[in-house]
Parts: structure tokens; sequence; C-alpha cells
């Protein structure tokens, strides 16, 4: 089996497996609004904060999807300033969602398949958000 968000990535037989098994559960057929998916949703952030150490006071958040997440956090982070480090299209996008959305944009771009200069970089003090998307 082949997916295609956000691959195509090669699915093992345990997680084909394991597809088959959740959709007799009927969670698939379930609101987001509902009970059962309500449990599931509390569970799974309880143990990603497990699994990831993340500490007390933090949030997991759900997104639609990478450009959305992108969007959101621009939108609820940054007043004014963001910086970004860049080195490919996918990244670029984040710098340039901050540029159309009316922000300060600042830029470190290194060619695709580089490293950016992390140590090297001035990065203005009045930023607000600092992305690094590979």
């Amino acid at each position: 089996m082949i997916t295609f968000n956000p691959g195509p990535s090669q699915i093992s037989a345990e997680i084909k497996q394991d597809i088959i098994d959740l959709a007799q559960t009927n969670i698939l057929e379930s609101s987001h609004r509902s009970e059962i998916f309500s449990a599931l949703s509390e569970r799974t952030i309880e143990g990603l904060k497990r699994f990831l150490h993340i500490p007390e006071g933090y949030t997991i958040l759900y997104t639609s999807s990478a450009t959305d997440a992108m969007e959101q956090t621009i939108r609820r982070l940054v007043k004014q300033n963001s910086f970004h480090f860049t080195s490919g299209n996918f990244s670029k996008k984040f710098y340039e969602m901050a540029r159309d959305m009316g922000k300060n944009a600042g830029e470190d771009a290194a060619e695709w398949g580089e490293l950016n200069d992390f140590r090297n970089t001035d990065i203005p003090s009045e930023t607000e958000l600092i992305t690094i998307t590979y």
C-alpha cells in the first residue's frame, strides 16, 4: 500500500493490519465532536506527551495540514516580526506566507540540500517567531 499524504510512503504489513483493525472500530465514521473521538483524542494527546516528554503546561494541537499549521502559527504567534531559515520550496513557503500576511519576515536562505548557517545568522531581537523547516 502506498499513501500520498504527505509521502508517498510504503506501509508495513503491521501498519496495514492496524488500519484494518481501526476501520472496524467505526471511529472513522464518528464525528470529531463525539464522545468516542473525544476519548480517543485525550488518550492520544496524553500518550504523545508521555512518549515525547512534553513538559507540563505545553499543548499539542491538531492541524489539517502542514500548510495550515504554518498559517495558523503565523496568525496566532506573530504580531509583526518573524524569521525563517529556508532551504527549498516548502520552507520558503513559510517565509512567503508570513510576508504575504503583512509581517516583517526575515530570511536566511540556503540552497536546496545545503545547511543554513545557524551560528552566524543575525536574527533581530524583536523577532517573535523563528522557523526551521526542512
